[in-house]
């Protein structure tokens, strides 16, 4: 999480699971900030009242001290016996609070469904030679698309 002082920004780590007021800022769902007199109790020894708070998802989603492996695709690690005991602030796609996207739920149930219709049809490959590579924008995304090979299946 970033802290801002004046202006000026340092990076700290905490363990703490405050209780926080989310809010979209500038538009980046990828960036979530709160005021830290939301966080008073917790982080008393470095925060101050009316404190910018930022907390970046991309950072969070990639912290060793939660995740096995933080930088490798695994979907299993959000097999309900993998999650027990981890906060729900450790995976914020849509933010946390009550200002989180109010399309969740149904992103989440759209992706399931068209990736699962996806695959049962067809057979996706990476082009050979494609150089995947992050634009962190509005969301993460590849900075040069997804060239893929395309074979429908065998009905």
């Amino acid at each position: 999480m970033l802290l801002s002082e004046g202006g000026v920004w340092k990076h700290q780590r905490s363990h703490a699971q405050p209780k926080f007021t989310a809010k979209s800022l500038d538009k980046q769902v990828d960036w979530i900030t709160a005021l830290a007199a939301d966080f008073l109790d917790t982080w008393d020894s470095y925060a101050k009242e009316d404190m910018t708070v930022i907390i970046s998802s991309y950072v969070t989603h990639r912290l060793p001290e939660y995740w096995d492996d933080p930088h490798t695709f695994d979907p299993s690690r959000f097999d309900k016996q993998r999650t027990v005991g981890r906060s729900r602030f450790t995976y914020i796609p849509f933010a946390a609070g009550h200002r989180n996207c109010i399309g969740s739920y149904m992103a989440l149930m759209q992706s399931k469904l068209v990736v699962a219709l996806i695959a049962q049809r067809y057979s996706l490959g990476l082009c050979d030679g494609h150089n995947v590579e992050k634009h962190a924008a509005t969301t993460m995304r590849p900075k040069y698309g997804m060239k893929m090979n395309v074979q429908r299946l065998a009905a």
